[in-house]
């Protein structure tokens, strides 16, 4: 009987001892769960969270990814934060944190000329930032169309921060191209002004065709127009001009660069659909030229 008293009283110690190192108190002897730091009537200090200015800097010193419900003061934002599956967590507090707002009033770069390959940037401002991610970024112009303003995904910074957006393309026409921005669940509009570039003239009066034109048959060949004031602009050409009067026929601009050198070329194809004069209406950076190609017409 004693040898059984005495190894219900070990059980006992073992299974109270186990007890007691579950459990961790400070200033209390009768923690109330696994961490109690308070004494009711004498406590007089607070807890001080870990601190840093952003919560990208915490590690999981045990390696690997910050563990989930780990606690920080974000002393940039002054707020308690908390990191959950879907990444920290926006401030907890009394005070509402700033808004997240968009500014397009950033600076734009770049130059952008109608019918021709146009680059440049545009930074978009925006503050009340809260480490969020967003995923790429991808506006088409309006108004004036064939831009494109790009950005890849990216986290935004507590607080203040910018995102700089590429954009290209080939604008359609001169005037006021508009981008709108929705980001966070605000959004701002800026504008790109499309220019004429340069005093690009055609001297329509000396264009030729080279080539075989019929009625109901195949026509084929290349529209040449000499121009002045190229200025050595790069144009990717694939613009293309359907016939009037005589209609069935197609010119598609060739890609050039204009060195004033050599005449801008014009791909012919198609079928006419009587004889006569097949009109084209032809307008490259802002010069417009009245070409006429006679059905039937033999080689030139």
């Amino acid at each position: 009987m004693k040898n059984l008293t005495s190894k219900m009283m070990g059980i006992l110690l073992v299974t109270l001892s186990l007890s007691a190192y579950s459990q961790i108190g400070m200033s209390t002897t009768s923690p109330r769960g696994a961490l109690d730091i308070n004494s009711p009537t004498t406590n007089n200090k607070g807890l001080v969270l870990p601190t840093n200015a952003d919560p990208k800097n915490l590690i999981n010193p045990m390696g690997g990814n910050i563990a989930e419900g780990t606690v920080m003061y974000d002393s940039t934002l002054r707020c308690i934060r908390f990191y959950r599956p879907t990444g920290w967590s926006n401030c907890l507090n009394d005070t509402p944190a700033p808004a997240f707002q968009l500014d397009c009033n950033g600076t734009l770069t770049g130059t952008f000329t109608v019918g021709v390959s146009s680059s440049g940037s545009k930074v978009i401002n925006y503050t009340g930032g809260q480490g969020q991610s967003y995923g790429p970024i991808s506006i088409t112009s309006t108004g004036i169309t064939g831009l494109t303003a790009t950005a890849p995904a990216g986290t935004l910074a507590n607080g203040n921060g910018s995102i700089t957006l590429a954009i290209s393309g080939v604008p359609s026409g001169t005037g006021i191209a508009n981008f709108t921005i929705n980001l966070g669940g605000t959004s701002c509009t800026f504008q790109v002004q499309v220019s004429s570039g340069n005093n690009f003239a055609f001297k329509c009066d000396q264009a030729q065709f080279f080539g075989i034109t019929s009625i109901g048959g195949v026509s084929t060949g290349q529209l040449r127009i000499p121009y002045i004031n190229g200025n050595n602009t790069n144009y990717p050409g694939g613009q293309t001009f359907t016939s009037t009067q005589v209609t069935g026929l197609t010119a598609e601009s060739l890609p050039a660069v204009l060195d004033n050198n050599s005449p801008l070329d014009f791909t012919i194809s198609g079928v006419a659909s009587s004889q006569g004069y097949a009109v084209f209406n032809i307008t490259v950076l802002n010069s417009t030229c009245v070409a006429k190609i006679i059905v039937p017409n033999q080689n030139n």
